[in-house]
Parts: C-alpha cells; sequence; structure tokens
C-alpha cells in the first residue's frame, strides 16, 4: 500500500467582515501613529519657539551694554613684529608691541601707512615678519565693559608712527 502524500494545510478562510475588520484596526493603529507624529511636531515647534525667545533676549541683554568707545587716551609702545591673518579673503595684522606682546594690536590700512610699515616689503615667516629696526607706534585706547560690569581700558588700534 502506498503512503500518501501530506497535504499543506488549508489557509484559514476569512469573511469580508473579518477583512473590513483587520483594515479598521490597521487604519486606526495608522492613525494612533500620525497623531503621536503631530505631538511630536508640536513639541518640536515649541522647542523652536523656546530657542527663539532666549536668543532674542540674549540680543537684548548684549544690546544693554555700552559699546566700546574710544577713550580719548593714546599709549606709545615699541612694535617688534607684525603678525597676518587671512580670513574670506581679507588680511588682517596685529602687531606685537611692549606690554601687548602676547595677542597684539590691530593695526588697519590707514594705521600701516601712517606707522610706515609695507606688509608687502617684510620677510614673513609662518605669517610673522620682524620688524627691525623695532618701530615706536601710537596706540589709540578704548573703554570697554567686562562681563561683570566694570569699565576697563585697552587698546583698540594702532594709528601711527610716534614722533621722536
Amino acid at each position: 500500500m502506498a503512503t500518501p502524500t501530506p497535504q499543506p494545510a488549508q489557509p484559514e478562510r476569512m469573511s469580508a467582515a473579518e477583512i473590513r475588520k483587520a483594515f479598521d484596526d490597521i487604519n486606526a493603529r495608522l492613525q494612533d501613529l500620525y497623531n503621536l507624529q503631530a505631538e511630536e511636531r508640536e513639541r518640536v515647534e515649541q522647542i523652536a519657539e523656546s530657542v527663539e525667545s532666549i536668543i532674542e533676549g540674549l540680543h537684548k541683554a548684549a544690546a544693554t551694554l555700552p559699546p566700546a568707545a574710544p577713550s580719548g587716551q593714546t599709549l606709545t609702545e615699541t612694535a617688534t613684529s607684525i603678525e597676518r591673518e587671512t580670513r574670506k579673503g581679507k588680511t588682517y595684522y596685529r602687531v606685537m608691541c611692549g606690554r601687548f606682546t602676547k595677542h597684539g594690536v590691530r593695526i588697519w590700512e590707514e594705521g600701516l601707512k601712517a606707522a610706515g610699515i609695507d606688509p608687502a616689503a617684510l620677510d614673513w615667516v609662518n605669517d610673522t615678519a620682524k620688524i627691525d629696526p623695532p618701530l615706536r607706534v601710537v596706540i589709540e585706547m578704548e573703554n570697554y565693559t567686562t562681563e561683570e560690569g566694570e569699565t576697563k581700558t585697552g587698546p583698540r588700534r594702532i594709528i601711527g608712527k610716534a614722533q621722536p
């Protein structure tokens, strides 16, 4: 006698009403997910509004600080070197002089001319050049307010060569 071949199980048959109910359940789950996404979007918008409010407050707070202004004072120091930095295609210069040898003092084109410094004529090594012989320069000072509210005076820019 031959062994009967096993037959695959017949899939369970669903009625039209059961299929509609399954689709309704799937649609309800999708709606729940959509609502959850909407809630998350709303939370993100609330966070963005809070961040914008904080930024606006910081701008207002910064606007209340008085800007740095010329103090009417000048200082004469001996310049020994100059550094250059190029950002976005523009070259900026700082002169290392006297007590400002760590960070230097900004010098603009008009200051370079007034001090008799020609950047093209200097011997640059790694964006630094010696000023030889050393040059006496006039530094315009400015008043500024620290974060603690204290008024101080510091270097603003070099405005020219000191008279001998």
